[in-house]
């Protein structure tokens, strides 16, 4: 005779058939505690400071802060702090341009390696074979701009003729504006592409995500509350912890990825607007080319600070 003590034993005893599933909410929350520690900020200043672009960035944040506070009269003409800030801001100008003296190289090894030994890859598509011809063309214009850049220092600190300068000016703003918009057209597809993934991916995971909406049904097409621990952990709780790290983390990918995109779109059209004023030689505002140079260094510093945060 079997008591009911009997079958409660024989029952706890018996190993169950799936191991137990966790909810989003916990997954998320142990796939944050095993990010590494973030570094403090002091030694994240150290390292970037200790790179020849993080010290360009610097000093433009700077140049271009002091030109905006200038620019908008926060310091009175007459005072001697207002010549001595303009006297630092062309200064820094300077010392940016000989901290990039010899950035000719980094274009040139790239071209080199498309050219020579990067896989033979002949493009099959006329989309191909243009965005490769634009790839080519946006080394050679940066090739460009970065030899009239070192020209125009060169002579700006009389190594080589004075008159040099104002004909490697010029150059330089064309080769400059022509890569910004091959760099655009570019960043404007990728944008695009990306977006496109996103949504495609979400239809091919549709089914896991919401198993009981239609294909069809557009209402939950809203990327950023697609895994929302809160309002969508019960969802996702059969499904096997693997597999919810993995979406997650599939998920999470793609969109700093689309981030980083419009980031980097956003600082394009700052450089665009700053070199267009000058090679379009635009009088309208004094000012434009002070927030458009701070806003475009305030995301390559944000953009370098984060890489090297992790």
């Amino acid at each position: 005779m079997t008591t009911t003590t009997d079958i409660h034993t024989e029952h706890n005893l018996t190993p169950p058939l799936t191991p137990p599933l966790l909810s989003l909410k916990d997954v998320s929350i142990s796939s944050k505690a095993q990010q590494p520690t973030a570094k403090p900020p002091v030694t994240i200043l150290r390292q970037v400071l200790t790179l020849t672009d993080g010290r360009d960035k610097a000093l433009k944040l700077i140049q271009y802060f002091i030109k905006i506070i200038l620019h908008h009269g926060y310091i009175d003409k007459k005072w001697r702090m207002f010549s001595s800030l303009s006297a630092l801001a062309s200064n820094f100008s300077t010392t940016r341009k000989i901290i990039r003296l010899g950035h000719i190289i980094e274009p040139t090894a790239e071209l080199y390696n498309a050219a020579y030994t990067s896989p033979k890859k002949v493009p099959e598509t006329t989309i191909q074979q243009v965005d490769s011809f634009l790839s080519i063309m946006s080394l050679i214009f940066g090739i460009g701009n970065d030899l009239a850049d070192d020209i125009f220092c060169l002579s700006k600190i009389n190594v080589l003729p004075a008159s040099w300068a104002k004909k490697a000016e010029p150059w330089s703003y064309r080769c400059w504006f022509a890569a910004i918009l091959i760099d655009t057209q570019r960043m404007i597809r990728d944008i695009v592409a990306q977006q496109h993934k996103m949504k495609q991916w979400k239809t091919e995971n549709l089914h896991i995500v919401y198993p009981q909406t239609d294909p069809n049904d557009t209402r939950n097409d809203q990327p950023m509350s697609l895994f929302s621990a809160t309002t969508r952990g019960d969802q996702l709780s059969w499904i096997d912890r693997n597999d919810q790290q993995n979406l997650l983390r599939e998920w999470t990918a793609m969109q700093d990825k689309l981030f980083w995109l419009h980031v980097s779109f956003i600082k394009t059209i700052m450089d665009g607007g700053f070199c267009g004023y000058d090679l379009f030689q635009c009088q309208f505002s004094n000012g434009f080319q002070a927030w458009t140079g701070f806003i475009s260094g305030a995301l390559s510093a944000y953009k370098l600070w984060c890489k090297n945060s992790t």
